[in-house]
């Protein structure tokens, strides 16, 4: 589990934002054709995100001596999304990898905004450090 997620919160609702009313047909369909026992677009159960998708992933620590920590947690929230993201769409004939997801961790005043890459194989992060 992560300690702050910002999500995609489309809506059907709106006729003027024709992009939101794709992306909520998408993440319904997708979650209604799922073969997998969880009603979510993410791998979490937690109601608020069930139908909007994850955008940026954020993992908070009090102090830099559990960094490591830190990107134990980051490590096994993007293998279990990637996992789950990739299996919509499964048995079509052609399938894209999960999207680029950018994750911060922040320990103290240190932040790291990582960029993770699905290279089918494994999965690969990119790191930027930034102080305040």
């Amino acid at each position: 589990m992560v300690d702050y997620a910002l999500v995609l919160c489309p809506s059907t609702d709106d006729p003027l934002n024709p992009l939101a009313v794709r992306l909520a047909d998408f993440v319904q369909c997708q979650i209604a054709s799922s073969t997998l026992p969880l009603a979510s677009f993410n791998q979490t159960s937690y109601a608020p995100l069930a139908y909007a998708p994850t955008a940026v992933v954020i993992e908070t620590k009090v102090d830099s001596g559990s960094r490591a920590e830190g990107r134990v947690q980051l490590g096994l929230w993007l293998a279990a999304w990637c996992r789950r993201i990739s299996s919509f769409g499964q048995g079509l004939s052609s399938s894209f990898p999960p999207p680029t997801i950018p994750v911060l961790l922040v320990t103290s005043e240190k932040w790291e905004i990582n960029f993770s890459f699905d290279l089918g194989d494994r999965i690969d992060i990119c790191l930027l450090y930034l102080k305040s």
